[in-house]
This record gives structure tokens, sequence and C-alpha cells, in this order.
């Protein structure tokens, strides 16, 4: 009965180019009069799935080859070796198994054993296949026992890494030192090649021994694996690209502190292309209890004392370092007032969590940020891919606005206290300053020659009121007079009636 199932079911597969077959050794002679309409290039994962399904046995029910001459045909060994490591596979290692049909009709025709297996490839040889086409059509699990062996001797690449340092000074030149390179800032750890198995090389000695002996011993061949990323390639990536200073040697040492504090936040700072920068985030809170101090900030259109006060200039020099660096600027924002630290439409405010500077790295490569802070001054640099073009900065002052006033206020809250505290007493905290209209430019230059010039602000700063305080307080009665020294004290009592010669 199984046998009239299989001849009638191997009549149906006339469809797809296949002639009905009584014997599996039938069926691989029959494949080969159509080898040319048949793709030989089976994937692996199809191969694995199939071969995953150990059922052959049910399907050799259905065909006439009795077991004990499928056994006898069946008997070969591949064995494997390399440092100290040997993998043996049999016949069933390569078995073409599974439930339906076609599956086996598949398996027939790659041949059932060594002398199938064998005739299969010469005759695929003959036809032209590569030794690699050949001995996967053979052997369909083929890549996949492969698969098993390279995770146990493959060996990844490791692509080089760049390091940088903000404190270094390794020179301006590259030079090698304990197996990495170094240069200015910077630190390279050099690329390492890997291996993986010459699957060619594999397959071409895997045919020759198996035409020669069922029992083939074969030794692995590698073939080298490039790293992706270069020592050299890396070397691109590490130099100067842009820097900007401040000053402010007249601040305070609260005020100084914040800028000290806030640039700390950022010095050493890698951005990968396409990563954005966020100040605020770089900082944190600007709180007593992350060490900020209050110094004088702008608030309501006038300058006073605030929490991490200083810290615009920080974020400033920051600013127009990264504009010089080519970095792409997602927000910045202007004070309500001019300062003085920089030109016009060139600041960046920031506050906490309404106002922040934020840019990214528009590549090639990583970009990093060193800050120098020097007691009087603040200098921040960029590094990195060189800039295609050098970048100037340009202010243009458009009009003035003068609509200022003087304003007086008794100081009830006591915020001038320390300036003003008493009753009756004027004292000026601020003069009258004009605001002004301006617009920023950036111009970029190759060599000499000015390129182009890109308009990329226009502000309006308002003028800043004058300001005098009156305290609260009553001036305490100044101390009385000390009390006159008694007659026949001091210098010409004590010498009174002396002769002088």
């Amino acid at each position: 009965m199984f046998l009239g199932v299989a001849v009638f079911l191997c009549a149906a597969a006339g469809t797809f180019g296949f002639r009905a077959a009584n014997t599996v050794r039938a069926a691989a002679i029959n494949s080969d009069r159509n080898f040319s309409t048949f793709n030989f290039q089976l994937s692996t994962p199809t191969a694995a799935a199939i071969n995953s399904d150990r059922h052959f046995s049910i399907l050799n029910s259905q065909f006439s080859l009795s077991a004990a001459a499928a056994a006898a045909d069946a008997q070969f060994s591949i064995s494997v070796a390399h440092g100290g490591r040997r993998w043996r596979w049999t016949e069933r290692d390569f078995d073409f198994s599974g439930r339906e049909f076609f599956v086996a009709r598949d398996a027939a025709r790659r041949g059932a054993g060594y002398a199938d297996k064998r005739d299969k490839l010469l005759r695929l040889l003959k036809g032209g296949a590569t030794a690699g086409q050949a001995a996967r059509y053979v052997f369909p699990a083929l890549d996949a026992r492969l698969d098993g062996v390279a995770r146990a001797v493959d060996v990844k690449p490791a692509d080089a890494e760049l390091f940088f340092d903000p404190a270094a000074s390794h020179g301006d030149r590259w030079a090698a030192a304990g197996g990495r390179l170094r240069k200015s800032k910077f630190v390279i750890a050099p690329e390492r090649a890997g291996r993986r198995i010459d699957r060619a090389k594999f397959c071409a000695a895997l045919v020759r021994a198996f035409i020669e002996s069922p029992d083939c011993r074969l030794t692995l061949q590698f073939e080298p694996v490039a790293a992706e990323i270069t020592a050299r390639a890396l070397q691109e990536y590490a130099n100067f690209k842009s820097a900007f200073t401040t000053r402010f040697a007249g601040s305070g040492p609260d005020r100084k502190n914040n800028i000290a504090l806030s640039a700390a936040g950022f010095n050493g700072r890698r951005l990968d292309p396409g990563e954005e920068f966020s100040f605020n985030r770089s900082t944190g809170p600007r709180t007593e209890a992350r060490g900020y101090r209050e110094a004088n900030i702008i608030l309501n259109g006038r300058f006073e004392k605030g929490a991490g006060g200083g810290v615009c200039q920080t974020s400033t020099t920051l600013y127009n370092a990264a504009l010089l660096a080519g970095m792409e600027i997602k927000e910045a924002h202007r004070h309500s007032l001019p300062v003085s630290y920089v030109a016009p439409s060139f600041d960046a405010a920031v506050s906490g969590g309404t106002m922040d500077l934020r840019f990214a790295n528009p590549g090639p490569g990583p970009a990093f940020i060193r800050s120098v802070f020097t007691g009087d001054a603040l200098r921040v640099e960029f590094y990195g891919a060189k800039n295609p073009c050098r970048i100037e900065r340009r202010s243009e002052k458009l009009a003035e606005l003068t609509d200022y006033t003087d304003e007086h206020i008794v100081d009830g809250e006591g915020k001038y206290r320390d300036v003003a505290p008493y009753r009756g007493e004027r004292v000026r905290v601020a003069y009258p300053k004009a605001g002004l209209v301006s617009k920023g430019y950036l111009r970029y230059y190759e060599g000499k020659r000015l390129v182009r010039e890109v308009c990329i602000r226009s502000d309006r700063y308002a003028p800043q009121n004058g300001l005098t305080v009156e305290g609260t307080l009553t001036r305490p009665p100044p101390p009385p007079p000390p009390p006159a020294p008694p007659e026949g004290t001091g210098f010409g009592g004590w010498f009174a009636g002396w002769p002088f010669f």
C-alpha cells in the first residue's frame, strides 16, 4: 500500500520537472537528467530547518531501498581538526530529513550515502559547478556545521579606538609608545585583525578528500578579517578645530566659582556624529548643594543677585567656540540686556529649564570639547575633523535704543542692604545704558578668500534703566568722641621745665 502511495505521489510531482521513481537510486539518477532546471544553491536556513527534523527513517519505508542497503552505502565521516580540537561528522549529520515527500525527494537527489554523494560531486564538477556549490548541494547542512565550528575558532576583529584627554600634552606629531599612538591630547589604540574559516578553501579540500576516501580528515584554514575602523582613519579626527575666550578679571570670587564649576561639566566631552549637547544637562541644577553661589544675574530687566550667576558667560564662551567649530546650533537665546563680555548677537543666555544652549555634531567623526579656566578667563576649544572652511564672526549694530529712565526704590526687601542700608541715603546701583538692535553673521573662508557670509541671528536688547536705592534702616548715632587727656600728661607735660640745648 505504501509503495502504491509513493508511486502515485511521484507521478503527481511531474509538474515540478521530476519523473516518478520506485527507488531512491532511481530518483537520484533521474535527478541528474533534470539538474539544469534545479537551483542547487539551497539557502542555509532552509537546510538547517529541514535537517533539524530527524524522520528520514519513516520516509525510507515508502521506497523499495532496503534499510540494510542504505546503511551499507551511507557510511562516511568527515573529521576537522584545529589547535588540538576535533570535530567529526557522519552521514547522519548531513541527512535531509522531514515528513513531506518532497523533502525525501530532495534528499534522494543529493545522494543517500557515500557512493551516491561521491557520484553527485563528480557529476556537478564535470557540469561546471564550483567546489563550494557542489559541496553545499551534496552536504546541505554543511554551512550549519561550519557555523558551530566557527563559534569556537573564529576571532572577531577589534576596531581602533580614539581617546581624548583634555589635560594631556603629547606633542604635535604622532608617536608610538606602549603599543599606542599619541599626539596632542589624543591616544589611539590600534586595530587588531580577526580571522574566520576560509569556507572556499574548506569546500575545495572537502571535495578532493571525499572523492578519494569516505574517511575525510581536514585541517581548517583561515582568512583574515580586517577591522572596520583603523588607526589611520581615526587620526583624521584628532585635529584642533576652534577656540574662543572670554574674560572676567573684575568679577567677584562667587561669580568666578560658578564659571569654573559650569565649565568643568563639559571638559573632555565627546560628541559622536549626530549627537546633541545640552548645556543645562551638562551642568545639572545650579544649586547651592551642587557648589553654586549667588552672583549677579539679569532678572526683570536689571542685574540682581541670583543662584548660579556667571554661568551665562560659560554658555556664551561655549556657544562661540561651537559656532567656529561648525557645530549645528539647535537652541540659543539672547540676554534681555546687552552684556559686556561678548559682541552683540553672539551671547547665549541659559536659565534652568526655560532657556538652554543646544547644538549637535554634524560630523564627520567625533568632536571633543576642552575647557580651560585660568582664574581671570575661560577658554573653550573644539577638536575633531578639520573644518572645510575657516569660520569668523561678524557683529553688526543696526540701531541704539535710548528710551531708558532713572529709577529710585526704597529697598524694603533688603536686596541691596549690603550697599544701601540706611533711610535717607541714596546709593546708585546701576547707571542708565542704551539698548541696541543687532545682527550676527558667520563668514566662511577658503584660505584668504571669503566664500560666503550667513546671517545667523537678529536681536533686540532692551535699554538698561538707571537705579538708585535707599535703605530702610536708621543710621545709628555716631559714637561719642574720646575723652580729652588730663592736664600735665602728654609729650609737653612730661618734659615741661626740662632744659633744651
